[in-house]
């Protein structure tokens, strides 16, 4: 038998960076396992495009990272991969695209990337053989380029086995089992490797990258053999079957592998000529990489040729949608190129010089998806000690940033840089096989569909209702998709069926929403359910919130241990902190103490999966249970002024008394109404009175019927989710995920009161050491804080998130391409942003320089090319005494 540290399942570009990672880190225990040559399965057929920017900040980060980390491996351990930085133009044919490109190079900018607004005479001029006709503009990025994935993950592989780390080709994981001492127990069946030594310095006899001039070999067979493998964690990067490997240790993964056609074609003149003439653009006589984003393709120099590959709306899963077969490896599929003749003649019409080269190559390979488009990252739940890192779309362009990533979270046990984004854990049993096709198979031909703000999707819906769906459904309600929850965002004014009267009948079609980053369709509905909430009452469908009940002797104990922030009595409520080693935010919850010292627990919808692997990773044998009950309670939020008379309206005679003597806010009481035996907890999100009833699922309907019948006489208003995402910025609370991050500190989040250092029973609570060094008198102030500013704004949204935030009142134009006049430097970004429809001001929450987060600072923010002044206010800028929500 073997021994390892850490075991890592797949030789592609991520498993070799992860290798590479570790060992680069010290750690001399890492294994690598794969079942045939390295880059067997995605990495060696890939394109190879790399790419800094991302409109997911981090993931930008991770990807300029990755790029760096390749042209370094020359130096490092003599392999050249290949690296051309060329540029890359995206292709605009519409206003709404190059709107789009406004809000990302404000994005950019706030990340520190070049990115520049472009005409079709700037196209032209970098790209001559294009043909312009149709374009709106576009944008450029110089750092955009290709590499060699199959010298990529080679150097990385060498750099591994240079610093240590051991590789063994040839071998399929056949099983993996849980020991008693907690460590892992790998069954393969192989030979031991090939190549020299047995440890992967050979190529393992995979063929080069199909655009190489080196000779390919043929593969070398598996050998017979049974092997066992111990270690303490696993690494599964098993690629197409990743979903095969975490099904070994009782998980599954929303992968799904689909096939991708690019063709190379043969010598070009006009691309030799370009090549002979030193081009007229950045790229040293090489042609930049061009995105038609309109018409779905991607296409490059190659050679003295060009490679284009059209995301095919005929798409179709690899292996009709089954798992790959053990044996695939460098294996391409049949060409299928008739039923993307559209896509191609797109692509030809483009580059007209297309049409007189030939075709040298088609390559039709598989590459894995999830229903998100973003790879699958970190710890497998229910698995102790199993990660992933599967499902990269853009492999090439991440591997080394996820590779980096990971190998931090394997030795440190989290990562400094928040990576929610990509969790595993972020889907749950909710995406099945069936959803993650769905969703795949509908997304695929629009992988560069418009990025609008608080886009939903279409396909794989349904999956998680409540009772009260249909009858919400019937008064106009537009659903979003969270955590596989159908959830009300907004409600259309006439019940979806344009006669006024909100009865839903005969209506030609449902209300849905008209995205927008300007002025999207439901702007001005949100603000009458937000009023509504001021001047009478809301109700609020919050059953999708993640719930837990947390019991046993040792409950308290427990919570002590995960939260910083002092536990609640029996009948009160709490906010609890949960923070990692550094001292950063990984969640917060509502904390109910119910009677016999357990504790029920409310937490972000999308964080379920994360919270309970929280939970799970801190146990420590303490005698505690944790039961997600989600799927038992529903909630809804009954929130303004006539919330208390409507609910004393509903409360049966003797019941609870919900004055504010007897019921005073952050209490909680059993209380029935209209019937219906509830866990009334007074808190509100939404900064008014308000209640949130908790129930049994199977009671919703008539604790809704009754409410919306009482309610009538009290002007009740059905509310969404966006209203009431705009309400809490006027009251200055945090959003999990948009505000709240693993990198955000309860001081730098304006938090610090949750951080008592007089309380003994949180002495070993997890980061509470961290977050007191910046909350202690004396104590330096974060680098970064969030603030909140007021501002108008040239257009009815505003902000969404991500746009540049400047030092001083800038009032004037900004084409992403440099600092506009009257602006000052970028000192941040917006995290969140919307309207305070009680001030009657547009907010933004922003993560700053905490040099300018002093309230009255004038500050602007970069809006679709516009700089928009601002102003930094003292939170909350609506009733900062709580008067309302106390009364």
């Amino acid at each position: 038998m073997q021994t390892a540290r850490i075991i890592i399942i797949g030789g592609g570009i991520v498993g070799c960076s992860v290798l590479y990672h570790l060992a680069r880190a010290g750690c001399r225990g890492a294994l690598l396992i794969e079942r045939a040559g390295l880059t067997a399965g995605a990495t060696w057929h890939a394109a190879g495009n790399v790419h800094n920017q991302n409109p997911i900040p981090n993931l930008s980060t991770l990807q300029a990272y990755s790029m760096q980390l390749y042209d370094g491996l020359a130096a490092e351990v003599g392999q050249a991969v290949g690296s051309h930085v060329v540029g890359g133009i995206f292709l605009a044919q519409s206003r709404a695209r190059m709107q789009e490109f406004k809000f990302l190079a404000g994005k950019f900018k706030a990340l520190g990337l070049p990115y520049e607004l472009v005409t079709p005479a700037d196209i032209q001029a970098r790209f001559p053989l294009i043909d312009t006709a149709g374009l709106e503009g576009g944008a450029w990025d110089p750092d955009e380029g290709y590499v060699d994935p199959y010298s990529v993950a080679m150097g990385l592989a060498a750099g591994a086995r240079k610093n240590g780390a051991r590789i063994l080709r040839n071998t399929r994981i056949t099983a993996i089992r849980r020991t008693r001492s907690g460590h892992w127990r790998l069954s393969g069946d192989g030979g031991g490797g090939g190549g020299t030594g047995g440890d992967g310095s050979g190529d393992g006899g995979l063929p080069r990258h199909p655009r190489s001039p080196h000779p390919r070999h043929p593969r070398s067979p598996l050998s017979g053999g049974d092997l066992e493998f111990e270690c303490e964690t696993v690494v599964n990067a098993a690629g197409f079957w990743g979903n095969e490997v975490a099904q070994m240790v009782g998980g599954a993964l929303p992968i799904v592998n689909m096939e991708h056609h690019y063709l190379v074609t043969e010598s070009m003149p006009e691309v030799a000529a370009h090549i002979d003439g030193g081009g007229g653009g950045d790229g040293g006589g090489e042609l930049p990489l061009i995105r038609d984003l309109d018409a779905q393709f991607y296409l490059r120099q190659e050679g003295d040729g060009l490679l284009f590959g059209p995301w095919e709306k005929d798409c179709r899963p690899a292996w009709s949608g089954r798992g790959a077969p053990w044996d695939f490896g460098q294996e391409l599929f049949s060409p299928d190129l008739e039923r993307m003749e559209a896509e191609l003649g797109a692509v030809y019409r483009r580059v007209p010089a297309l049409g007189r080269a030939g075709i040298k190559r088609v390559v039709n390979g598989a590459i894995s998806f999830t229903p998100d488009g973003r790879g699958l990252l970190g710890p497998l739940p229910g698995a102790p000690n199993f990660f992933v890192a599967c499902g990269f779309v853009s492999g090439i362009a991440q591997g080394g940033g996820v590779g980096r990533a990971l190998a931090e979270w394997l030795l440190e046990g989290e990562t400094a840089m928040d990576l929610s984004f990509m969790d595993v854990a972020r889907f749950g049993d909710w995406s099945t096989p069936a959803f993650a096709r769905a969703r795949i198979v509908a997304t695929f031909p629009k992988r560069y569909e418009i990025a609008y703000p608080q886009l939903e999707q279409d396909s794989g819906r349904g999956l998680k209702t409540t009772p009260i769906y249909a009858r919400l459904q019937e008064r106009g309600a537009v659903f979003g998709q969270a955590y596989g929850w159908e959830r009300p965002l907004w409600f259309a004014a006439d019940g979806g069926d344009g006669d006024g009267d909100g009865d839903g009948a005969d209506a030609p079609a449902a209300a849905r929403d008209e995205p927008s980053f300007s002025a999207p369709n439901w702007w001005a509905q949100v603000g009458v359910e937000a009023r509504a909430a001021h001047t009478a009452v809301a109700l609020f469908e919050m059953s999708s919130y993640s719930k837990w009940e947390i019991a046993g002797p040792e409950a308290a104990a427990f919570l002590n241990r995960v939260v910083i922030s002092r536990l609640p009595a029996a009948g009160r409520l709490a906010l609890g902190l949960m923070l990692n080693r550094r001292g950063g935010i990984v969640g917060d919850l509502v904390l109910a103490g119910l009677p016999g010292g357990g504790f029920y627990a409310v937490g972000a919808t999308l964080a379920e999966g994360i919270y309970q692997r929280w939970f799970e990773q801190h146990l420590g044998g303490l005698e505690v249970s944790i039961r997600v009950v989600t799927g038992d309670f529903a909630a809804l939020g009954v929130v303004g002024p006539a919330a208390r008379a409507l609910l004393s309206e509903l409360s049966e005679s003797g019941d609870a008394d919900f004055s504010n003597a007897e019921f005073p806010f952050m209490t909680w009481r059993e209380a029935r109404i209209g019937g219906v035996d509830c866990r009334a907890l007074r808190l509100s999100y939404a900064g008014e009175l308000g209640w949130e009833l908790h129930c049994k699922m199977d009671a919703q309907v008539a604790l809704f019927d009754a409410l919306m019948t009482a309610g009538a006489r009290h002007g009740l208003q059905l509310a969404g989710g966006r209203a009431l995402s705009h309400l809490r910025l006027e009251k200055g609370y945090r959003s999990w995920g948009a505000d709240l991050t693993a990198e955000v500190t309860p001081a730098a989040a304006g938090l610090a009161r949750f951080c008592r250092p007089a309380l003994p029973e949180k002495v070993d609570a997890n980061g509470r050491a961290a977050a007191l060094e910046e909350t202690v008198a004396g104590a330096a102030r974060p680098p970064k804080s969030l603030a909140t500013l007021v501002f108008d704004a040239p257009t009815a949204a505003g902000c969404w998130g991500s746009e540049p935030v400047f030092r001083g009142a800038g009032d004037g134009a900004d084409d992403g391409a440099g600092d506009a006049a009257g602006g000052g430097d970028c000192v941040g970004y917006v995290t969140s942003g919307g309207y305070g429809w009680r001030i009657g001001r547009h907010l933004a929450v922003a993560w700053l320089a905490t040099e300018v987060c002093a309230p009255g600072t004038a500050l602007s923010i970069g809006i679709l090319g516009e700089r928009c002044p601002a102003t930094v206010a003292a939170d909350p800028v609506y009733d900062p005494s709580n008067a309302r929500l106390r009364s």
